[in-house]
């Protein structure tokens, strides 16, 4: 993953500076009665292909419920290559010390168990994992409608 490049000493504080202040958008999406709509960050994100994933690093297992259910709901979207095109990695570490403790995957709206196996080496093996197999299945996908085209 890509180092932050900020210089803290010259440009100010990352977060102060520029960080959204996703508070300001808390009253758009106020409900009656309540529902406590909130926007959220995403740690990462990135496309391959077509394909999406998104980790998301906490310090501990706990994951709220509406963004836990956010990232389900994601994971169910059809995109341009059809289904299984988000993947959500839920990591439990520290980003910024390079530590991971346990991952767990969500896919189609499923969670796997958690993956206790993994350390940061293992984490980053995964995400390599994850872009082969998003430009194996683009190829594939690509050669079946040049078939498709040629009959």
């Amino acid at each position: 993953m890509a180092e932050l490049r900020w210089d803290c000493e010259k440009q100010g504080c990352r977060v102060e500076v520029a960080h959204p202040m996703m508070h300001v958008f808390d009253g758009p999406f106020q409900t009656n009665p309540p529902r406590n709509i909130q926007c959220m960050d995403i740690d990462c994100t990135v496309e391959v292909d077509g394909y999406f994933l998104f980790v998301e690093f906490k310090s501990h297992a706990d994951m709220e419920d509406g963004q836990r259910r956010y990232y389900e709901r994601l994971t169910t979207l059809k995109g341009v290559c059809g289904p299984d095109t988000v993947t959500v990695f839920y990591v439990v570490g520290d980003a910024n010390r390079r530590i991971c403790e346990a991952v767990r995957t969500c896919a189609n709206g499923e969670w796997s168990e958690w993956d206790y196996s993994l350390d940061w080496a293992g984490l980053i093996n995964k995400v390599q994992t994850f872009k082969a197999a998003c430009r194996s299945r683009f190829i594939a996908r690509r050669e079946a409608k040049l078939l498709v085209r040629s009959a």
